[in-house]
C-alpha cells in the first residue's frame, strides 16, 4: 500500500500559479474550491527582495489534475504539494501560510515533515475537534457538519451559488466548476470533516500563528483558543475581517512574515 501511495503521488504535479521573489521561501496554500490565485493580494505586496512566494493549485482544483480515483484526504493534498515543491525546496526550511482548508494541509505537512517547516501562519482554519469537555465547540461542530451534509446533497444548488458569490466577491471567492465537484465533495468529507489538524496543532513544535476574522461566519472559532492554550508554540490573533484573503488580510500576514526574514 505504501509503495502504491508513493507511486500515485509521484504521478501528479500540481500547477504552480504564483512564483515571485527571491529569499525566504513562503508556500501559501489555498482553501477548498479556490486556487492559488487566492494569494494574489499577498503576491502584490510581498517584499520580493526578501521572500519567494510559491502558490500551487491544490489537487482537484484550478489547473491541477483532478483524478476521480482518490479520496482527497489531507494526506493526498499534502503529499501532492510536497512532491510538487521538488527536492530543492524540500531541503530548505520553508514558511507555510494556509487559508481555510489550506491550513489543515499546512498543519499536516508540518507534522509529517517538521524539519522542512520553519513557521506556520494559518488564516481562518476550520478547526473541529472531538473534545467533549468543550461543549460549545462540540455543538457548533455538529451544526456545521449538518450544514456540510446538506450542501453535499445539493450539488447543483451549491454550484450555482458559488458562481453568484464569485461575481459579487472582492477577490476570487470559492468558485466550484462542475469538474471540481468530486474533489470538492471528497475534500469536504475527508480533509475537513475527517481532519487531523487539532491533534497536530496540540503537539506542534513549529511556531504557529493562527488568525481569525471577527466577522467570519464560515468557520467556528468557539473555544479553539482554550483548546490549544497549553501549547506555547501557538499564538492567536483576531482581525476585523471576514473569510476571504483580501488586501487587508494580506497586510496583516505580511506583518507576521517580516520577523521571519
Amino acid at each position: 500500500m505504501r509503495f502504491l501511495e508513493k507511486l500515485f503521488h509521484g504521478r501528479f504535479r500540481l500547477f504552480k500559479s504564483i512564483d515571485v521573489g527571491d529569499g525566504q521561501v513562503i508556500v501559501a496554500i489555498h482553501g477548498i474550491g479556490a486556487d492559488g490565485h487566492t494569494w494574489d493580494p499577498l503576491a502584490s505586496i510581498i517584499d520580493q527582495t526578501k521572500f519567494r512566494l510559491l502558490c500551487f493549485d491544490l489537487l482537484g482544483f484550478g489547473e491541477s489534475p483532478k483524478p476521480n480515483n482518490i479520496q482527497y484526504t489531507v494526506n493526498d493534498h499534502a503529499e501532492a504539494l510536497v512532491k510538487s515543491l521538488g527536492w530543492r525546496f524540500r531541503r530548505k526550511q520553508i514558511v507555510l501560510v494556509g487559508h481555510s482548508m489550506g491550513c489543515l494541509v499546512a498543519s499536516h505537512i508540518a507534522a509529517k515533515y517538521p524539519k522542512m517547516v520553519k513557521h506556520m501562519i494559518l488564516y481562518e482554519p476550520p478547526l473541529f475537534a472531538d473534545s467533549p469537555e468543550f461543549r460549545s465547540h462540540a455543538r457548533r461542530k455538529k451544526l456545521y457538519f449538518a450544514l456540510y451534509e446538506e450542501l453535499i446533497q445539493r450539488p447543483k444548488l451549491l454550484l450555482n451559488y458559488s458562481k453568484l458569490m464569485a461575481r459579487l466577491a472582492e477577490g476570487r471567492a470559492v468558485l466550484i466548476e462542475p469538474e471540481e465537484w468530486v474533489p470538492f465533495e471528497r475534500s469536504l468529507r475527508n480533509t475537513i470533516m475527517k481532519q487531523t489538524a487539532y491533534n497536530e496543532l496540540k503537539l506542534t513544535i513549529i511556531p504557529t500563528d493562527i488568525i481569525y476574522g471577527k466577522f467570519d461566519l464560515i468557520v467556528t472559532r468557539k473555544e479553539v483558543k482554550e483548546m490549544l492554550h497549553a501549547n506555547p508554540n501557538v499564538t492567536f490573533h483576531m482581525v476585523g475581517e471576514m473569510h476571504d484573503v483580501n488586501n487587508r488580510a494580506a497586510k496583516y500576514i505580511i506583518r507576521l512574515l517580516k520577523p521571519l526574514y
